[in-house]
């Protein structure tokens, strides 16, 4: 399974997600180049792949403690790979 070099960023999440079974919200801005992971979830969400949101504590370089997100790929690796590749069709 490779990811396309035109890839929309719905397809490109759920490679990574398949791939490495979460992402954080920090990760999922850079890779999709969004403003609003969210948005990204609930389009993979509306395509029927489960994930789950967990909040955990984010100290940024400067020593900046906030908080972040991490999605969690609950979907079975089988069934999210049929999705990835109707998606990458």
């Amino acid at each position: 399974m490779t990811l396309p070099k035109n890839a929309s960023d719905n397809v490109s999440t759920l490679f990574h997600l398949i791939k490495n079974r979460s992402l954080t919200s920090i990760q999922l801005r850079q890779l999709t180049k969004s403003s609003y992971p969210p948005a990204r979830i609930k389009n993979l969400k509306d395509l029927g792949i489960s994930i789950i949101p967990s909040s955990e504590k984010y100290v940024s370089r400067n020593g900046k403690v906030s908080h972040i997100t991490r999605y969690l790929l609950a979907t079975p690796i089988i069934e999210a790979k049929k999705i990835f590749k109707q998606l990458a069709a």
